[in-house]
């Protein structure tokens, strides 16, 4: 099976250029996203076949290639929030960067190490809730008595 869908993307490759998948080729774009989630366990052969058609480990879902730029930009702008109220609890009001810190959230499973270690060395708070809080299991726990 594995074959197969490695075959499809070459194919895909020879057509178009390159391995971005379009999601209304879903079993394929879904293929090429699992292979990226599974590169830390992956079989060196396999790895090596895919690493031999040029395919973009750090590409976001879509198939685009990873911006470090622009996610070190906001990574700034996290740093500059944190020396200015000590703390990365950013207001809704600060739409832009509210919005970038809850996909960094939400992206922790699949993100890449280095960006982890990143945010983790000024601590970012993984699980904090939309409003950047600490979550509070105590509370919760008090709740369910």
């Amino acid at each position: 099976a594995w074959d197969v869908m490695l075959s499809k993307l070459e194919r895909h490759k020879r057509e178009h250029g390159d391995c971005r998948v379009p999601s209304k080729d879903k079993e394929l774009a879904n293929w090429v996203r699992d292979q990226r989630k599974r590169k830390a366990t992956m079989p060196a052969d396999r790895k090596e076949r895919l690493d031999a058609i040029e395919f973009p480990w750090d590409a976001d879902y879509r198939g685009r290639q990873r911006d470090d730029g622009a996610w070190d930009v906001m990574l700034s702008k996290l740093e500059r929030h944190k020396r200015e109220h000590g703390d990365c609890r950013v207001p809704s009001k600060d739409k832009e960067l509210a919005n970038w810190v809850r996909d960094q959230r939400k992206r922790k499973a699949t993100m890449p190490a280095d960006r982890k270690e990143r945010l983790d060395a000024i601590e970012f708070p993984w699980d904090a809730d939309y409003r950047g809080r600490q979550r509070d299991d105590g509370a919760w726990d008090v709740m369910l008595s």
